[in-house]
């Protein structure tokens, strides 16, 4: 009793949800849990929203949640659509791959470049519609928890701050101090070569609505539209011996560039960064009250996109069922399922970007042959099998993931076209003599019922 009543004295904060980090997946469960009307703190260890673009690339799926969130009217006006992918192979182009989805799965047919420091200003301003503002400057050091909740302690500005909660979730990256705080490790290596990256303006002769993927003996690189005229990123591979620099300029990416069959002018550099890539994972998400969100769980390579759209759906998965649990609308039991759901995911991204890096920065004489002879291949079949962008949409677009294996659904037997756990399929119904997408039915953080 005593003990109680000293935790209580000494706290100065209470809610029902902290979350450590303000990027992405952080954001996005104070989002909903928000508009569900849990009470929710989030503190950022950064004094403020990033400038670095970071991750580019928002999915159909996460486009999907920002509808569920009332955000997606902003995020179309401000991103950059991509309708394909041009191979080049030495410069030379070996085909156009559409990457446009099928448009009756889903209203957001569309990969868009948006870059993270975007993203974040995004949620950020949903946020702030709820009345929620993030604690910026805020270091978290430490954690207790018992039956009851959690007893947290943050530091800004010199001054400790007790804050009390339900539940917490570690949200804060690749080094997640609430991961270590928990004792929970972190699994996995670093990759041998380096990449590089930039972000610039450039004059070349190719359009501004694509990516560009070039392939060569010794480097694969990709040209990222990103918004406004003339601006790109760029991500590469480096040879063996270019791994060990420390920094790489603009300059010596153009010359990169132009040595490998594209004639371009690189200028205004904005970002240029050489970096390691790491591929690593808890082993497991959940440690009682705590929970862990986006790359403080996982990390991986940032082949085909995924790290970010991966990041906020652990964020909606996760939400939702702590919002229910704080209204006394679910037990423990749907909390469990967050990682059993979401585990296989981020070991499956893992593993498919993993290939994806390995195939990319190969520095085995024969793959690099390899690599040369299977890009025109592999764009002439994707152009030319339906079933094969089909695909790649799914699995890029991560509209296919699904849980039906949930230990918190149960599907009848007789039930065959939908299973419980399942994305609700896309569709559209008449309403006073229109076509409507479902979808427009389904905004909101509550549950539907269709029948």
């Amino acid at each position: 009793m005593n003990a109680t009543a000293n935790r209580q004295t000494n706290t100065d904060i209470s809610t029902d949800v902290l979350i450590v980090g303000a990027g992405p997946s952080g954001l996005t469960a104070a989002n909903i849990l928000a508009q569900s009307g849990v009470k929710v703190r989030v503190a950022e260890r950064d004094a403020g929203p990033i400038d670095e673009s970071r991750a580019l690339l928002v999915h159909g799926r996460t486009q999907e949640f920002f509808d569920k969130l009332g955000l997606s009217k902003d995020f179309l006006e401000r991103g950059q659509a991509l309708d394909g992918v041009d191979v080049m192979v030495g410069g030379h182009s070996s085909g156009h791959i559409p990457i446009v989805g099928d448009e009756t799965k889903t209203p957001y047919p569309y990969p868009v470049v948006f870059e993270q420091s975007r993203t974040q200003r995004l949620l950020l301003e949903g946020l702030a519609r709820e009345g929620v503002a993030v604690a910026w400057g805020t270091k978290f050091t430490g954690f207790t928890q018992d039956a009851q909740g959690v007893s947290a302690v943050l530091e800004s500005s010199g001054q400790t701050q007790h804050v009390r909660a339900r539940y917490l979730i570690g949200a804060d990256g690749a080094g997640s101090a609430v991961r270590h705080a928990a004792n929970i490790p972190f699994e996995g290596s670093t990759y041998e070569h380096a990449f590089f990256l930039a972000d610039f303006d450039m004059d070349w002769d190719l359009g501004h609505d694509k990516l560009y993927l070039n392939v060569t003996k010794d480097y694969f690189f990709a040209f990222f539209p990103m918004y406004g005229e003339k601006q790109f990123r760029i991500i590469g591979t480096l040879t063996p011996e270019q791994s060990r620099w420390d920094e790489i300029s603009l300059g010596q990416i153009e010359t990169i560039v132009n040595e490998n069959g594209i004639e371009a002018n690189l200028f205004n550099a904005r970002w240029t960064s050489i970096y390691r890539i790491h591929k690593r994972h808890a082993p497991y998400f959940r440690e009682r009250r705590v929970f862990l969100a986006g790359d403080s769980a996982h990390i991986h390579s940032p082949a085909g996109g995924q790290g970010m759209n991966t990041s906020i759906g652990d964020a909606v998965n996760l939400a939702w069922k702590l919002a229910a649990a704080v209204k006394g609308e679910a037990n423990n039991a749907l909390l469990d399922s967050y990682e059993a759901e979401r585990y296989p995911v981020a070991q499956y991204i893992l593993k498919m970007s993993d290939r994806n890096f390995d195939i990319e920065a190969t520095t085995n004489p024969f793959m690099k042959r390899f690599r040369l002879l299977i890009a025109p291949i592999a764009s002439k079949l994707l152009r030319t099998l339906p079933a094969g962008r089909n695909f790649m949409f799914d699995y890029l677009s991560q509209i296919a993931i699904g849980y039906p294996e949930s230990p918190a659904v149960q599907t009848a037997d007789e039930v065959q076209e939908v299973r419980a756990g399942e994305r609700a399929p896309y569709g559209f119904v008449e309403e006073n003599g229109e076509r409507v997408g479902v979808f427009e039915h389904f905004r909101g953080v509550g549950h539907q019922l269709l029948f």
